[in-house]
């Protein structure tokens, strides 16, 4: 019941999700039917589609960016708490990008729901997020309050994600990498999952798990942060 009602995904691929074999119109029918607060033509509508058009269609008739919308129709259909977007601008142009961006903020400003934005695109994070949580090898390696977090990261994952972006905005003859690839699970170390690309990694960090550690604001979990994130005793969390 959770999925569905209190909580909505709006996938990456703007295509699977939908049958190729049914309209827009009997697509949404389907979930109005199941507990929907508005009519296909008015979900359409909100999320800036034509109804009478988009109702009549099947998914491959529609572009990328069209099906997208398509989707986050749905994802809105039983007005849910919480949406989860995972990657959904992946495989649209940088325009189609922003548009479907601008859209999900505009409805979350309108109806109040809350969003989780899935994305590797560290400059679309920046921009448009109040917190951010990095995940590394399945685990959270640091989370804190976007802006604090941008300007001091305090993992060497974060930062090297992070580099890579600055390098390429400030033209840099080389792009900032991080060495390596992501091991397979069964090849994780048994303390840090990060320390075998890690620049200071130090035999604790292959030996022992670090816990997350820092502020109310910015927290993270590694044995040699780049920055300091406890100031005072009293702003320190577990």
């Amino acid at each position: 019941r959770l999925l569905g009602h209190e909580m909505a995904m709006v996938y990456q691929d703007a295509l699977s999700p939908l049958n190729p074999a049914m309209t827009i119109r009997a697509q949404l029918k389907q979930l109005v039917r199941r507990g929907g607060r508005q009519t296909p033509a008015e979900l359409l509508a909100l999320v800036g589609l034509d109804p009478e058009r988009t109702l009549r269609s099947y998914p491959h008739e529609l572009s990328g960016g069209q099906r997208q919308r398509v989707l986050i129709a749905m994802a809105l259909s039983r007005g849910p708490k919480l949406i989860v977007a995972d990657e959904p601008t992946t495989a649209l142009d940088v325009t189609v990008q922003a548009q479907i961006i601008t859209l999900l903020l505009k409805l979350r400003e309108e109806l109040g729901f809350a969003l989780i934005l899935v994305s590797h695109d560290l400059a679309l994070v920046a921009d448009v997020t109040d917190r951010v949580v990095v995940m590394y090898g399945g685990q959270i390696v640091e989370t804190g309050v976007t802006a604090d977090l941008v300007e001091a990261p305090a993992h060497h994952y974060t930062r090297g994600l992070l580099g890579g972006v600055l390098s390429l905005e400030s033209a840099a003859a080389r792009m900032t990498q991080i060495k390596g690839v992501v091991p397979a699970p069964a090849d994780f170390p048994a303390g840090c999952r990060f320390a075998d690309r890690c620049p200071l990694a130090s035999e604790v960090c292959r030996t022992t798990a670090p816990d997350l550690l820092g502020t109310r604001t910015h927290t993270a979990a590694c044995h040699h942060p780049a920055v300091d994130l406890i100031t005072t005793e009293s702003e320190a969390v577990q």
